[in-house]
């Protein structure tokens, strides 16, 4: 499932970023495959907001479909 689907104040675990240069930015941004993320808000027609630590990142809706994570 992709990560735009994740109820919002879920935890989810990245498994795979189908896109590599989504991948590089991601993880650049320390959101790697294996990571643990809470999904913080859903902006009707905008970006999904992810924490993990102490840091948030909002990725565009395209990009978290690309993210595919399991929920835990």
């Amino acid at each position: 499932m992709g990560i735009d689907r994740v109820p919002v104040g879920s935890r989810a675990r990245i498994e795979a970023i189908d896109d590599a240069t989504a991948r590089r930015e991601l993880t650049r941004l320390g959101f790697e495959e294996g990571a643990d993320v809470e999904v913080v808000s859903r902006i009707p027609f905008g970006p999904v907001v992810l924490q993990r630590r102490h840091r948030q990142v909002a990725i565009g809706r395209e990009l978290a479909r690309r993210v595919r994570v399991t929920t835990t």
